[in-house]
């Protein structure tokens, strides 16, 4: 709806405040409730994320609201069918890892947790950027270009995203262990951890 009015810094913006609450949530409360504060931090960024995308909405106004029966809200239901099933299916494998991992040795199921979570910074950064940014130019070449000019500008962002995310891809495989230690190597983590992560970071 934001970015139907041509509203994109908020909707953008959401997930790094939210992002951003998490961690001051973690600095604050981790010394008094320990391992819960990474509960609490999410669930606050999560708060934060709707807040941000949600009230502007609100506080717009309704011009009128539409029955249930309306052909428009049926027909963006059945729309919505395949990314509810798609969805549970998301669910779902977190799970469904987490099941057949638990027959690992011991360790390697933390080791697969720290390298997913060193990974997805660069997924954040490059890929996530990427494609964040794009959303408005894509949305003004529909606007003059109609469905044509939207096609090639996606085809554009793809090939933007790749041709930026391989070789990071690449390159953080060639330094996996000396950049896992920056980010592992504190307190009770050692060189053995690092080396265990760094094995599973490139994959």
């Amino acid at each position: 709806i934001q970015n139907a009015r041509y509203r994109f810094f908020g909707p953008s913006v959401a997930p790094a405040i939210g992002a951003l609450g998490n961690v001051i949530v973690l600095l604050i409360f981790s010394r008094f409730i320990g391992p819960l504060a990474l509960c609490w931090g999410y669930v606050i960024s999560m708060i934060i994320q709707a807040g941000i995308t949600v009230i502007p909405v609100l506080s717009h106004g309704w011009k009128r609201t539409l029955p249930l029966t309306d052909q428009r809200v049926t027909g963006l239901g059945r729309l919505m069918v395949p990314l509810i099933v798609l969805g549970l299916v998301l669910s779902f494998s977190p799970v469904a890892e987490r099941y057949f991992s638990s027959s690992l040795p011991d360790g390697q199921i933390a080791y697969m947790g720290y390298a997913q979570k060193i990974s997805s910074m660069f997924v954040l950064s490059l890929a996530s950027g990427i494609s964040t940014t794009i959303f408005p130019v894509m949305a003004r070449t529909f606007a003059s270009e109609g469905i044509a000019g939207l096609s090639k500008k996606n085809d554009f962002g793809l090939q933007l995203t790749f041709a930026v995310a391989l070789p990071a891809v690449m390159i953080s495989g060639a330094v996996a262990i000396p950049l896992t230690s920056i980010f592992l190597e504190r307190g009770a983590f050692g060189f053995m951890d690092t080396l265990g992560v760094s094995q599973i970071l490139f994959a």
